[in-house]
């Protein structure tokens, strides 16, 4: 049972140090009350005479009572191992796959818990079907029959299809499938090259022009910010200024399409707009980060998040 609990109450699954989360926090102040849940919490989940129990940290749920929060607001399920340098030594190797077991392990238990409370009820940001397992492919693919407009894509791990689709794009970028950096490569990368046939790759036509992306929330807008970059191709951490701008009607209604095509409550649309002003959308992110986007353009994200989280 959950007793004296507030009307309100945001859960937060996120790490401990996670930025966007922290702010989100230290936004809703004393407005609700927040349970975070980081990689230090507890949780545990009995099965027992026909009913299921959630043991969260201190906090206790039976599924057939009213759930314990009115909005979830999900950073991530666990924190993914980054490859070790040395990773073809054998047994740095098997920790490193051991490592990935583990975290498997521990989002499958939470996802479990956010699939409860999106079956009670309760709003997600972002469900966890989708802000957690991204299959990139479906998702590229619905925006695409939804009428947006993205880059020419091809998803194979058949080298001689993948040389056929980069040699008559052009300029090409490849980038993994589920999440990773993206840079530019040769069109000829893939002739005699057996990489591809250990994992699919993504290559994407390279579309020239400026950064912008549009927050949305809830089917609205909540924040634009222009971003200039010192790199052509995926400009994470090499961002050199963020500034508000004001989007087209067009690409407002292809942003509010995009998340609600992903199902996605809070997003973050990435445009790509060349000089005559025409756009590709390259991604409607479920996990956006914002804090450095609000902190140097003045755009208010986290306060127009929390509006909607204590809705």
């Amino acid at each position: 049972m959950i007793h004296n609990l507030p009307r309100k109450n945001i859960f937060i699954l996120s790490a401990s140090q996670d930025h966007e989360a922290l702010g989100v926090i230290n936004e809703i102040g004393d407005k609700a009350s927040v349970t975070h849940f980081t990689e230090k919490s507890a949780l545990s989940l009995e099965v027992k005479d026909g009913k299921a129990t959630w043991f969260i940290d201190d906090l206790v749920w039976s599924t057939e009572n009213p759930p314990p929060f009115s909005a979830v607001y999900v950073r991530m399920t666990d924190s993914v191992p980054m490859p070790p340098s040395g990773l073809t030594h054998t047994g740095t190797y098997h920790e490193f796959m051991r490592e990935i077991f583990y975290s498997n392990e521990r989002a499958t238990l939470r996802l479990s818990l956010l699939g409860s409370l999106e079956e009670a009820g309760v709003r997600m940001y972002n469900s966890p079907q989708f802000s957690s397992r991204e299959f990139k492919p479906q998702r590229i693919s619905d925006l695409a029959s939804s009428g947006v407009p993205v880059p020419s894509s091809f998803y194979s791990s058949h080298g001689p299809s993948l040389n056929e689709f980069a040699l008559k794009t052009g300029r090409i970028v490849m980038k993994p499938l589920s999440r990773g950096f993206a840079k530019e490569v040769s069109p000829d990368l893939f002739l005699n090259n057996p990489l591809p046939e250990r994992a699919p790759v993504v290559l994407n036509e390279l579309v020239p022009g400026s950064d912008f992306r549009i927050f949305i929330c809830d089917g609205q807008v909540i924040g634009s910010v222009a971003v200039q970059s010192s790199k052509e191709v995926d400009s994470r951490y090499f961002e050199t200024g963020f500034t508000k701008f004001s989007p087209t009607p067009q690409m407002i209604d292809h942003a509010i399409l995009s998340a609600k095509v992903c199902k996605l409550r809070f997003s973050g649309i990435d445009f790509r707009i060349d000089s005559t002003g025409k756009y590709k959308i390259l991604e409607a992110n479920a996990m956006p980060m914002f804090r450095n986007f609000e902190k140097h353009s003045g755009v208010p994200i986290t306060a127009n998040l929390v509006e909607h989280l204590l809705k």
